[in-house]
C-alpha cells in the first residue's frame, strides 16, 4: 500500500468514526427526547388520576350530595322518562341517564359560573385585565391551586387574585372557573361511575357510564353538551391528537370516539406501543385489589368500548348540528382555534360560530308545560310535548318556544332544515289548525326564519302533510309577532295530534350561525273527535233532522259562534263526517273573525300562574337496584359493581 492509499484509508476511517459518533449522539438525543415526552405524558395522566381518586373521599361525596337539589332533579328525570315512554321513543329514556342529563343542565344553568376575568375584589367592577401569574399562597396551595392568576381593575386599579383550584370540594364553594374547574367539580358531582376525559389540545370534560346502553356517554358541563362526542372536531374545529379517559378503575385512549379523522401523523409525542403498554400498566395497577368478578365485568366493559371505538368513526351522520364553542370571549376562542373557523357548515360555506354539516336526528320529547296559557287564549293548542331538530340547551331549548314569553327563545345551530314539533298525548282529541303565530327573538335578526313550512302528521298515510308555506317572512323588529292563517284550513283540513314547523331558510344564511324563534303558537279550528262524538251521540238520541240541528248548536257553542237570538242556524246534511261539517260552519266562523284576530294578536300573559303539569307515572328502571329507590344517586357514591 503506497502512502497516498494509506492516507485515503485513514481519512475514510476518520469520517466513518465521526459519522458513527453523530449517529450515537442523535440516538442519545432521541432517547432523551422520547424519555422526556413519555415522562410528560405520564405526568399528565397521573395528575388527572390523582383528582379522580380523590372523588372516593367520603367527605367530598357528602359535600357534593349536599349541594345538589336531588328531589328536583329526580322529579325532572322521572317526568322525562314518563314522557319518553308515553311518546313511544325507542329506546325509551333510562332513569339513570335522565338523572345525568338533569345534573348537567342544573350544573350549567344554576350552579357553576364561567370566568374569563374575575370581577374586581375591591370595587366589583367587571373590567379587569390579566397582569400575569404568581405562585399560590399557602392557603391557596392547600386547596391544590397550581398557579394564581393576577388581574388589575381598570376602574380602581386594585389587584385581584384568581387561584386555579384543583380541589373539587373547594370548587363546590367557589362555583367558578374555566373548563378544568368545571370538569373537576362536575365529575365529583356525577358520582363514581364518571371519569375525566382530556384532550392534548387543552380541554377536559367527563364521561359517564350508562348501564342501560352499556357504553360511556360524553358529558361536557361547560357547554351543557350531552352525548355529542364530535362537538370538538365538527363544531369547534379542533384537530385532535390524543384523548385519554381517566377513571378510578382504569385509563383508556378514547381518541376515536371524538374524531372521524383519526390520523396517526398527529400522534407523534409518544410511540403507539409505549402508549398502549403504559395505559395497560396503569389500568392493571388500579384493578389489582378488585374481586375476580368485578375485574371480569370491567374487562367485558373494556371490550365493548373497544368495539364501539373502532366503529365510532362511521357515526358522524347520526350527530345533531354542532356549534362552535360557546364559553369564553371571541378573542380567546379565536386564539385557541375553537371558534369554528374553517369548519364546513350546513349552508355549504365556512365561518366562525356556525354548526357543522351533519344530519340532526332530533331531541327527545319534553312536556311543553303550557297549560296555563289556555285560559288567556282558549283556542291555543296546549297540553302537549315538544321536541326539535336541535337546541341550545338548557337556556334556549325547544320548550322555550311554547312558554308564551317573547323574552325567551328556542335556538338551533342547524339553521336550514331545523324544525320544531308539537305533539298532543293520545288521550287528547285530534285538532285542525286554523292559524299560527311566530314571534321573533331578542337579537340577531339574521337568524329569523324566512322560509317556513307548517305540517301535520297524517297517521293514515304515515307521512307529514303540508298545511301552509311562507317563503318571504320578514320581522320588522325584535319581539315582533306575525299571525298567519292556515291556507285551506277547512276544506283541506288535516286532523292530527302532531304538528311541525320546518325552517327551510333564515333571513341571512351567510351571516347567521343558527335559527331562533321566541314563540310558536298554534291555534285550533276545532277538536275533530269532539265533533264526531257529539254528532254520533245526538243522532242516536233524536230523529235525524233534530239530531242534525242539535249537533249544529253544540258545535257552534263549542266554537263560541252560536247564532244570535232570532237568527236561523245553518242546517247541515245529516250523517256528514265531522270534518265536512266544519266547512258548513265556515260562515259562522267568519262572523267571529275579528274577535279571533284580537285573540291571536294578543299574546298570552307569561306572568300568569302555571297550572300543574300532567301527572305521569314514572316508568320502572330495571337497571337500578332496589336500594336506590330513596336516593338513586346514592349508589353512585357507594362503589361496588359498575352495573
Amino acid at each position: 500500500m503506497d502512502a497516498d492509499e494509506a492516507l485515503a484509508r485513514a481519512l475514510q476511517l476518520e469520517e466513518e468514526a465521526a459519522l458513527a459518533a453523530q449517529q450515537r449522539q442523535a440516538a442519545a438525543h432521541h432517547l432523551r427526547g422520547a424519555a422526556a415526552a413519555t415522562a410528560a405524558f405520564s405526568q399528565q395522566v397521573e395528575g388527572t388520576l390523582a383528582k379522580v381518586l380523590g372523588y372516593e373521599d367520603e367527605l367530598a361525596q357528602a359535600m357534593a350530595l349536599s349541594v345538589m337539589p336531588l328531589p328536583r332533579l329526580e322529579a325532572s328525570a322521572d317526568e322525562a322518562c314518563a314522557v319518553s315512554t308515553a311518546m313511544g321513543e325507542q329506546p325509551p329514556l333510562n332513569r339513570r341517564d335522565a338523572l345525568a342529563f338533569e345534573l348537567l343542565s342544573w350544573f350549567k344553568q344554576d350552579f357553576f359560573r364561567w370566568v374569563s376575568a374575575p370581577p374586581c375584589a375591591a370595587c366589583g367592577a367587571a373590567n379587569t385585565h390579566s397582569t400575569g401569574a404568581v405562585a399560590p399562597t399557602a392557603e391557596e396551595a392547600a386547596h391544590k391551586a397550581g398557579r394564581t392568576e393576577l388581574f388589575r381593575c381598570g376602574q380602581c386599579g386594585a389587584a385581584t387574585r384568581f387561584p386555579r383550584y384543583n380541589d373539587p370540594v373547594k370548587l363546590l364553594e367557589t362555583r367558578r372557573g374555566r373548563c378544568g374547574e368545571w370538569a373537576n367539580c362536575f365529575t365529583l358531582a356525577a358520582g363514581l361511575e364518571a371519569r375525566l376525559t382530556m384532550d392534548w389540545e387543552d380541554h377536559i370534560w367527563a364521561e359517564c357510564w350508562s348501564p342501560s346502553q352499556r357504553r360511556w356517554m360524553h358529558l361536557d358541563p361547560c357547554e351543557a353538551a350531552a352525548d355529542k362526542p364530535l362537538l370538538y372536531e365538527a363544531g369547534w374545529g379542533k384537530r385532535l391528537s390524543y384523548v385519554v379517559a381517566v377513571g378510578r378503575h382504569g385509563v383508556a385512549d378514547v381518541t376515536r370516539r371524538y374524531t372521524t379523522q383519526y390520523d396517526e401523523s398527529r400522534r407523534q409525542l409518544v410511540s403507539e406501543g409505549w402508549l398502549a403498554g403504559y395505559l395497560r400498566h396503569v389500568t392493571g395497577r388500579l384493578r389489582a385489589g378488585l374481586s375476580p368478578e368485578l375485574r371480569r365485568e370491567l374487562e367485558q366493559r373494556d371490550e365493548l368500548d373497544r368495539r364501539q371505538l373502532l366503529s365510532s368513526g362511521t357515526a358522524a351522520a347520526e350527530e345533531v348540528a354542532l356549534p362552535a364553542r360557546q364559553t369564553g370571549d371571541a378573542a380567546w376562542l379565536a386564539a385557541r382555534g375553537e371558534d369554528g373557523s374553517g369548519v364546513a357548515r350546513a349552508s355549504g360555506g365556512t365561518g366562525a360560530g356556525g354548526a357543522a354539516a351533519v344530519k340532526p336526528p332530533g331531541t327527545r320529547y319534553r312536556l311543553a308545560k303550557d297549560e296555563h296559557l289556555a285560559a288567556a287564549s282558549p283556542r291555543r293548542l296546549c297540553g302537549g310535548a315538544v321536541r326539535a331538530s336541535g337546541e341550545n340547551a338548557p337556556g334556549e331549548a325547544a320548550q322555550r318556544a311554547f312558554d308564551g314569553s317573547p323574552t325567551t327563545k328556542w335556538l338551533d345551530f342547524g339553521k336550514e332544515g331545523a324544525w320544531l314539533e308539537y305533539r298532543l298525548p293520545a288521550e287528547q282529541p285530534q285538532a285542525v289548525l286554523a292559524a299560527y303565530a311566530l314571534t321573533s327573538a331578542n337579537d340577531s335578526p339574521e337568524r329569523d326564519p324566512r322560509h317556513v313550512m307548517l305540517e301535520a302528521w297524517d297517521k293514515g298515510r304515515g307521512a307529514w302533510v303540508m298545511l301552509d308555506e311562507q317563503r318571504s317572512l320578514s320581522f320588522p323588529q325584535r319581539h315582533h309577532r306575525l299571525v298567519l292563517r292556515v291556507s285551506g284550513c277547512v276544506s283541506g283540513a288535516t286532523p292530527s295530534r302532531r304538528f311541525r314547523l320546518r325552517v327551510l331558510a333564515v333571513a341571512d344564511p351567510a351571516a347567521a350561525n343558527s335559527v331562533q324563534l321566541a314563540c310558536l303558537d298554534l291555534y285550533v279550528l276545532k277538536r275533530v273527535e269532539q265533533a264526531q262524538q257529539q254528532q254520533q251521540a245526538e243522532e242516536q238520541a233524536q230523529p235525524q233532522p233534530q239530531a242534525a240541528e242539535a249537533a249544529e248548536q253544540q258545535q257552534q257553542t263549542a266554537n263560541g259562534t252560536t247564532a244570535a237570538a232570532g237568527e236561523p242556524a245553518q242546517q247541515p246534511k245529516g250523517g256528514e263526517p265531522a270534518v265536512e261539517r266544519l266547512a258548513a260552519l265556515q260562515l259562522q266562523e267568519e262572523q267571529q273573525a275579528q274577535q279571533q284576530q284580537v285573540e291571536l294578536q294578543e299574546p298570552p300573559d307569561p306572568a300568569a300562574p302555571a297550572a300543574p303539569a300532567p301527572s305521569l307515572a314514572p316508568p320502572s328502571d330495571s337497571s337500578s337496584p332496589a336500594g336506590e329507590a330513596g336516593n338513586p344517586w346514592a349508589a353512585l357514591f357507594q362503589g361496588g359493581s359498575p352495573t
